[in-house]
């Protein structure tokens, strides 16, 4: 398993490979405990990492992967998910790199990705860095 998603220069995009990156060395960081914490848009981390996990494997779906329509990528216990995005990443990305990828759908498909990662990053680093936080009395 690779420890980080290589940028595909066909993609001509390293924004999106940059922000995966970013938070695969996030997720890669954390023990159970962490994963339990509250997401900032609400769930767990685990679910929230879950829920991009679909959001990848469409994106996917859309970029011409050829999975059936409303497959969805296994339940994984939380340790396992930090390999699944990393495989939904690199798929996305080599299908984003075909040539018979229409160019304009090739950009609408990168933004949509970027935008989905970064959502996720940021719900996932939100308050706490990590840490179950308290109210302090």
């Amino acid at each position: 398993m690779s420890e980080s998603v290589p940028a595909d220069p066909s993609t001509s995009d390293s924004g999106l490979t940059r922000e995966v990156n970013r938070l695969l060395n996030r997720l890669r960081s954390w023990s159970p405990a962490v994963w339990g914490v509250t997401a900032a848009a609400g769930g767990t981390r685990a679910q929230r990492t879950a829920v991009l996990a679909q959001d990848l494997a469409r994106l996917g779906r859309d970029a011409g992967s050829g999975a059936p329509a409303g497959l969805r990528p296994p339940p994984l216990a939380p340790h396992g998910l930090p390999d699944q995005i990393t495989l939904l990443a690199e798929e996305l990305l080599d299908l984003l790199g075909r040539l018979e990828l229409a160019p304009a759908r090739r950009a609408a498909l990168l933004s949509e990705a970027r935008e989905v990662v970064t959502a996720a990053r940021l719900d996932l680093e939100g308050p706490g860095f990590g840490f179950a936080t308290t109210t302090v009395r």
